[in-house]
């Protein structure tokens, strides 16, 4: 059985939720902490520079790139 490790999950979270646009810093605060109801000091330890590496290959890019920049400014 394979597992996504929590950077993938994330991420494909972003990509596979329907309507979710990320374009700021709070809409995006507010989709992880309030809809999601994550933990802002589970978040500051995920690996932004792999999800980088992934954003290249994946649709809404521009969503991504916002989730990695709120969570490196964590």
């Amino acid at each position: 059985m394979l597992v996504a490790s929590p950077e993938k999950a994330l991420c494909d979270k972003v990509v596979l939720t329907p309507k979710i646009n990320l374009r700021s810093n709070k809409q995006t605060q507010d989709f992880l902490m309030e809809d999601l109801r994550m933990d802002s000091e589970v978040l500051s330890t995920l690996n932004t520079e792999i999800m980088r590496l992934w954003i290249g290959c994946a649709p809404k890019k521009s969503s991504l790139k916002m989730l990695v920049k709120t969570l490196e400014e964590l």
